[in-house]
């Protein structure tokens, strides 16, 4: 018997979006329902200082100022490396307008690198970050969690599509 109101609304959602094929799986509806969903909220300032900047020509990592897409990631999961490069292709494509994509992990610094060394990355990346993904509400990461910062330090929109979706409105991609 289900007693918890978050895991009734679970489990309802599931047998839904599980029957309407709109989900593949419980597991991606644990993760969208236990992140905690920071839009329309100023965005925590970073606290990790563990830059591994993957361009020569990287900008100061900064929020202020600027349209930032952070992505949040655990270099062990299976779904990262095919975000991080979707994410580089949005760097490539918005950085004209400047755009900027901040990867963010706990993982160290140094294996962090190693990580890195395999994936087609060109953008900096904040290593060693476990604060800042506690202060981003972020309680796991079998997927990446992406936001859209805009120059006001404001959460826009969270997941990489409706990130994309904004960004090409604004600057009409």
């Amino acid at each position: 018997m289900i007693r918890s109101g978050r895991a009734c609304a679970l489990a309802l959602a599931a047998a839904g979006a599980l029957s309407a094929g709109g989900c593949a799986s419980v597991r991606g509806l644990w993760q969208e329902a236990s992140n905690r969903d920071m839009t329309n909220r100023v965005a925590p300032a970073l606290q990790s200082t563990a830059w591994i900047h993957c361009d020569a020509n990287a900008p100061a990592p900064a929020l202020a100022g600027r349209w930032t897409l952070l992505a949040f990631f655990d270099p062990q999961s299976s779904a990262t490396a095919e975000r991080l490069a979707e994410l580089s292709r949005i760097q490539d494509e918005f950085q004209p307008d400047g755009v900027v994509v901040f990867g963010i992990t706990e993982v160290d610094r140094e294996r962090t690198a190693y990580f890195l060394e395999e994936e087609p990355v060109r953008f900096s990346v904040l290593a060693g970050a476990r604060a800042d993904r506690v202060a981003f509400g972020i309680k796991n990461l079998w997927e990446p969690v992406v936001y859209l910062v805009d120059p006001y330090e404001r959460i826009l929109a969270k997941g990489l599509a409706a990130s994309r979706g904004l960004l090409q409105e604004k600057f009409g991609h």
